[in-house]
């Protein structure tokens, strides 16, 4: 079976999650990778797999378009409802493969799992960071809880980003202590604990899914703390996981977490489990329901 994994940026050492699932499900099925690095795709395929991802500043949509459209098979692997995915590729009633259960979603899988890794779990000798840490890009539709976590006195805060963002957290938050993007899981770790918080809305509401967000289960193979903001308590239980015990909602409810967080972190040790293997036995069913052999 000739098949290829199309994904429209930059896959090589790349941070950005959806280049992670294009390598895996390339490494999966065995299938060869196009992206910007490895472009102009020749010939037709059996199986064209697309990972949803930005067409922006793409030179060679084009080709990848006429190698979409001659494929038998066109699968979607999705895992962000809010980036477009083309209308040429829509009308061709391709499958989704989707973390976002929505209308487009055929089978719902956890792509995000691939953020866990079974690293030795963090101990208190660990922590260089003490009391509530965030890493990642900064997000307006998230200013609201940065705000009311990470802009406050009763705890030290520490925010791991790259210099492109640093100077909007450093207005949102100024008493946050900012340090460069987290590279490795044992400068994670240095974290004492980490917040789970979500994308909100005007009116305060959940925008994004809790399946969207591969750090839970980095910060779960790492086996640091997470905190979980009250918004998001629903979602993350919704999974399996009793977050409920670790629901804040200000700053005086983090105080107290805080202060039994050796204890937090042994209790939610008991969620590390093998995330990757479920998500490769969950990816192989569907593959081969729709005539794909995993190697």
């Amino acid at each position: 079976m000739k098949g290829t994994v199309i994904h429209y940026q930059n896959t090589r050492n790349s941070t950005i999650f959806s280049a992670k699932i294009a390598v895996y499900v390339s490494g999966l099925l065995e299938f060869t990778l196009y992206d910007r690095a490895n472009k102009h795709p020749q010939g037709k395929q059996d199986v064209v797999i697309v990972v949803n991802s930005s067409t922006l500043f793409c030179d060679w949509a084009q080709a990848a378009r006429k190698l979409i459209e001659s494929a038998k098979t066109i699968i979607v692997c999705r895992h962000d409802e809010t980036i477009p995915i083309d209308a040429y590729i829509r009308a061709k009633k391709p499958v989704y493969l989707s973390s976002v259960k929505d209308e487009l979603c055929d089978h719902q899988i956890v792509w995000e799992k691939l953020g866990y890794y079974d690293y030795k779990p963090q101990t208190p000798k660990d922590v260089i960071y003490p009391g509530l840490g965030y890493y990642g890009s900064f997000k307006e539709r998230r200013q609201p809880l940065l705000e009311k976590y990470f802009n406050t006195t009763q705890y030290p805060v520490t925010i791991a980003t790259t210099p492109r963002n640093r100077k909007r957290f450093e207005t949102v938050c100024p008493g946050a202590k900012i340090i460069g993007p987290v590279t490795t899981m044992e400068t994670l770790k240095q974290f004492q604990s980490l917040m789970f918080i979500q994308d909100i809305n005007k009116t305060m509401k959940i925008t994004s899914r809790f399946y969207e967000v591969s750090r839970f289960y980095e910060a779960i193979g790492a086996g640091i703390p997470q905190l979980f903001d009250e918004k998001s308590v629903d979602n993350v239980e919704a999974h399996g996981l009793d977050a409920e015990k670790y629901r804040v909602s200000n700053p005086d409810d983090v105080s107290r977490m805080l202060s039994n967080i050796d204890r937090i972190r042994k209790e939610q040790s008991k969620w590390r489990k093998d995330y990757r293997a479920e998500l490769r036995k969950d990816a192989t069913v569907l593959f081969e329901k729709h005539g794909i052999p995993c190697e």
